[in-house]
């Protein structure tokens, strides 16, 4: 290549990734994310010494991660359309009731009929779940785990039971009422149940990711991806989940994937946004 041409394309570069740095400035300053950026110095040394000792010693030894899990965090977990998403929940809601199976239910909610029959077809036999939704015609809320339309509860919250966690499907779905559900539930019926996101676009239909929502925002950021896994979607596994009373959903690729994580419910890197 002539070294004159050489010159050109460094320019256009260097232009081109000045103007993306300059837009990529200006929005983090419009929609208030450059927050997480900004350190509390308060503290930090104490942290900055015990996250030292764990990566350099202690994480060899099979030491605990020095930082608890943030019980504020509202994560989103984004698995891509293939991945599995309804055996992730199973997995989820799995998870969170063998840690506490006298803390209460776990919801799962979505917006439409369709998706609330078939996650709940892919629970595990070990589990007991139900459906509160009027458009599939049952309106039970004995379950360990419930599914639910986002039309039937939303002004029922006062007769739900108690839950540990809310699962909410399709994420990129939550708009005000989920908000206002969410934040009625964790007020005053459920307080401290955890509330976690699932969706393939973590982000609403302006290319606005959903923790960065300047009105009804109910995430605080991406907990984790997940892929499609080698035998996403398989019907053996789904049967085999279905038919084994014992079998956790674990030998799903992406639902393994997950239950071997540490950090599925752990506070995110995107502090929420004011």
């Amino acid at each position: 290549m002539p070294f004159e041409y050489a010159i050109v394309i460094h320019n256009v570069c260097g232009i081109t990734l000045s103007a993306v740095f300059l837009l990529y400035t200006i929005l983090n300053i419009k929609t208030k994310n450059y927050k997480q950026y900004v350190p509390h110095l308060k503290g930090m040394m104490p942290m900055l010494i015990a996250q030292a000792k764990y990566y350099i010693y202690g994480v060899f030894k099979g030491h605990p991660h020095p930082f608890e899990t943030n019980p504020d965090a509202k994560p989103i977990i984004d698995a891509a359309c293939g991945a599995g998403k309804s055996l992730i929940i199973s997995a989820v809601a799995d998870r969170i009731i063998q840690q506490n199976p006298g803390g209460g239910a776990v919801l799962v909610v979505t917006h439409r009929a369709e998706l609330v029959k078939q996650n709940h077809a892919k629970l595990p036999a070990h589990l007991r779940g139900t459906i509160f939704s009027a458009s599939v015609g049952k309106k039970d809320l004995t379950g360990q785990v419930i599914f639910a339309n986002i039309q039937s509860i939303q002004k029922q919250w006062h007769k739900m039971p108690k839950f540990q966690a809310v699962l909410i499907d399709e994420a990129h779905f939550a708009a005000k009422a989920y908000a206002e559900f969410v934040e009625k539930i964790t007020a005053k019926q459920s307080p401290g149940a955890r509330i976690i996101g699932l969706t393939a676009t973590p982000y609403n239909g302006a290319g606005v990711w959903l923790h960065m929502l300047p009105a009804h925002r109910i995430f605080t950021g991406l907990a984790c991806e997940v892929g499609i896994g080698d035998d996403a979607g398989s019907d053996q596994v789904l049967d085999a989940i279905r038919r084994d009373s014992n079998l956790v959903p674990d030998t799903h690729p992406a639902a393994r994937w997950l239950l071997g994580r540490d950090d599925w419910v752990r506070a995110v890197p995107h502090r929420e946004a004011v």
